[in-house]
């Protein structure tokens, strides 16, 4: 499994990891998220507290040159705290 943890503005681990074929987000050190949403509730973006906020469009290699260039094309909430970047 590939891994690369940044950290948040306030210090946080923000965990993304490489799992079956998908890249996946960890906010477990997160207390407040702000999530934004399309017209049909599809998640779009979402904005820890002290980021990074991660929005649909954004490439994974923004948030950390150790990460692929590739764009994320949705997000998903997979279980407790972990997301899905795809």
């Amino acid at each position: 499994m590939k891994k690369e943890t940044i950290k948040s503005r306030y210090g946080d681990d923000r965990l993304f990891f490489y799992e079956d074929s998908k890249w996946f987000i960890d906010l477990k050190e997160c207390h407040l998220m702000r999530y934004i949403a399309n017209d049909k509730l599809e998640v779009t973006g979402i904005d820890p507290s002290g980021g990074p906020y991660i929005a649909i469009g954004d490439k994974l290699s923004y948030f950390s040159k150790a990460l692929p260039d590739i764009t994320i094309t949705m997000i998903k909430h997979v279980k407790d705290s972990v997301y899905q970047l795809t």
